[in-house]
């Protein structure tokens, strides 16, 4: 339980806290939830229609009945949200491995460190750590700084995935029950 003085101090620094104030802050909240369009499903996005419908038409021919049709269009669409998840993880390792000016998080901040404090180095010493923070690394080095770097917004879609892959388990173990049923119940018509 949080005691009363805790609670007070709680108030006066939430009362503190207004937000990002430049526009550069602004604009990266705004964009917060639209980082990658994987909070939307695919169902709901009009891009990937065509997409979901034509998965959906392999699933069920058009005379099926919808409940049928409605499940094959859930199975499709969590699968595309699985595709989805896939390229944008692809894009993402894509596009930081090819990057030839990658570097690391931690460079940057010791360079930006490096620079404020240029005064009070040594002019050999300030030359060499500056030399060896633009080394660019390469080959086994770069992968694993990369996932080092990535590795909180590869686990971000890898929750996306987990997500979509337990929404098309479900639909499929649906579609298949609706299925059976449909065909046994014209089993017991024919009989």
């Amino acid at each position: 339980m949080t005691g009363t003085k805790k609670q007070e101090a709680n108030r006066r620094n939430a009362s503190k806290s207004r937000g990002p104030r430049t526009p550069a802050g602004k604009w990266r909240a705004a964009r917060n939830a639209v980082q990658h369009g994987l909070s939307v499903a695919s169902l709901a996005d009009p891009s990937w229609a065509p997409e979901v419908r034509e998965l959906a038409d392999l699933l069920a021919h058009q005379e099926a009945p919808p409940k049928i049709r409605e499940l094959a269009y859930l199975v499709a669409a969590a699968q595309i949200d699985i595709v989805r998840v896939s390229k944008a993880r692809y894009e993402l390792l894509g596009n930081t491995l090819g990057d030839d000016g990658f570097e690391t998080t931690w460079q940057r901040n010791k360079r930006e460190m490096i620079i404020k404090h240029k005064s009070e180095l040594p002019p050999d010493s300030y030359q060499r750590v500056m030399t060896e923070l633009a080394r660019k690394p390469k080959g086994e080095e770069k992968v694993a700084l990369v996932f080092s770097e990535l590795s909180e917004q590869l686990l971000r879609l890898e929750r996306y995935e987990r997500r979509a892959r337990s929404r098309r388990r479900k639909a499929i173990r649906a579609f298949d029950l609706a299925t059976r049923k449909r065909r046994s119940a014209s089993a017991r018509c024919l009989a």
